[in-house]
């Protein structure tokens, strides 16, 4: 390609945010001859890189303190009733049907990391997550309250 068309089409993707043909359009250019190929591919990095910016966009959202995902937790240092309930609730069959599930327990048994990693992983799939302590749920819900008042 000439260096002022591939210049123009930098600028282009810039001005439309098609972050995903920038950083690819010259790489498949190289890899594909075929038109109708080329446009595939190119639309292709361009969907990958927007569903990385939806899932991304739905972590900043929920607020988690900090990452921790489901895989990380070390089974071992779960308490037994926790242990045994973990596979149940890692495929968040709960949220498809509209169930809850509240982690409670001494400090340092799991809760955040567990909410947390579940939180992520719902993002990831395509859930909305919202993660608040209930300290500060119960402070929101006095809050929201007094307004109506």
């Amino acid at each position: 390609m000439k260096v002022k068309m591939i210049e123009e089409i930098k600028e282009y993707c810039k001005i439309l945010k098609l972050k995903g043909i920038l950083e690819h359009f010259e790489e498949v250019s190289d890899e594909t001859k075929e038109p109708g190929e080329y446009l595939h591919k190119l639309l292709m990095h361009e969907i990958e890189e927007k569903d990385k910016k939806m899932i991304e966009c739905r972590i900043r959202s929920a607020q988690f303190p900090y990452r921790k995902t489901i895989e990380e937790i070390e089974m071992d240092y779960l308490p037994e009733p926790m242990q045994e309930k973990l596979p149940q609730i890692i495929s968040l069959d709960f949220i498809k049907k509209g169930k809850n599930i509240i982690l409670t327990g001494n400090p340092g048994t799991g809760k955040t990391h567990i909410a947390i990693g579940l939180g992520l992983k719902a993002c990831k799939i395509g859930y909305k997550v919202l993660y608040i302590t209930i300290p500060l749920l119960v402070t929101e819900l006095k809050e929201c309250n007094n307004v109506k008042k």
